[in-house]
């Protein structure tokens, strides 16, 4: 079970932050994917694997329904929960963004937009739902499911420290978390999944224990 994509997306915001491609914009106004999909202002599409395990490893489509532009939080307060379609694990994403690794940053907000009745091509920060099985492969194809009870407040630490610290790599610590609660054992994980004391112990601040 290799780690894929680890330290992509917390380089992407460490240094996109910086760049050109991002905007100074006062008292912007963003919205929760997870809400935007729930009311069927965005649609979610052609959600599939990559091969990873943890980290940008699932990529797909965002389409905005409505007639207005809209700003999308690139950190997802509320996980979104995908169901694998084939044999490989189910994912929780618990971010978004472009495709090409591009967001906006303005104050302490970062987020992506998406144009009246255009769609936009992104990767979704994912963790592995299922200890058991293999990382999804590529081309294997995904729903949306809503996530089980007992897993909700792990994955709500998990954002709400990805807010807290958004340039801090925590996708290790975060994928032990998820399988700890479920009730792996560490030693279990690190013959799957390598990870240090310091992601243990991150971990388990994450899952309660």
């Amino acid at each position: 079970m290799s780690l894929t994509s680890i330290r992509y997306f917390v380089v992407l915001l460490t240094l996109l932050a910086c760049s050109s491609a991002n905007f100074a914009i006062a008292d912007v106004s963003t919205k929760s994917l997870v809400n935007e999909i729930a009311s069927g202002n965005v649609s979610v599409s052609g959600v599939e694997g990559t091969g990873g395990s943890s980290g940008t490893v699932l990529d797909g489509y965002l389409i905005n329904n409505t007639n207005k532009e809209m700003n999308l939080d690139v950190f997802l307060k509320d996980a979104i929960h995908f169901i694998n379609k084939g044999r490989g694990q189910n994912m929780y994403a618990l971010g978004v963004l472009e495709r090409s690794g591009r967001f906006i940053r303005s104050g302490k907000k970062s987020f992506i937009k998406l144009g009246p009745k255009k769609g936009v091509a992104v990767k979704f920060l994912s963790y592995c739902a299922d200890f058991g099985k293999d990382n999804p492969s590529p081309g294997e194809m995904f729903s949306l499911g809503t996530p089980p009870p007992n897993i909700g407040p792990v994955l709500s630490r998990i954002s709400a420290y990805h807010n807290k610290y958004p340039s801090q790599d925590i996708t290790k610590a975060a994928q032990v978390a998820i399988w700890v609660a479920q009730g792996e054992s560490p030693s279990a994980i690190l013959s799957k999944f390598e990870y240090s004391q310091t992601d243990l112990e991150l971990a388990y601040r994450f899952s309660g224990n």
